[in-house]
């Protein structure tokens, strides 16, 4: 392996533990002061790992689908946008 490709595979794990979970701790704490900044990576990496797996468990589970690359990447990508969604949702309501 190359030096490119190895850190081209850390970049996108390092991105895949902390884009959703930073996404849904903004949805459940939108206030920049209610968490401080180890209490938000520490959601943010939880949740990252929590969530987009539990989205794998239940479509495999209830839907059928199997576990491969697409669904996996749809889980994370279904969780990082609703994460935004609601954040955004609740930016607007609180204001």
């Amino acid at each position: 392996m190359d030096p490119a490709s190895i850190l081209l595979g850390i970049a996108a794990i390092a991105l895949a533990v902390s884009i959703p979970g930073y996404a849904l701790s903004l949805a459940i704490f939108p206030k920049r002061n209610e968490l401080d900044i180890f209490e938000r990576i520490a959601f943010s990496f939880i949740l990252s790992i929590a969530v987009p797996a539990l989205f794998l468990l239940a479509g495999n589970m209830l839907l059928g689908i199997g576990i491969n690359f697409i669904s996996a990447f749809s889980a994370y990508a279904a969780a990082t946008a609703i994460g935004i969604i609601v954040f955004i949702a609740r930016i607007k309501f609180l204001k």
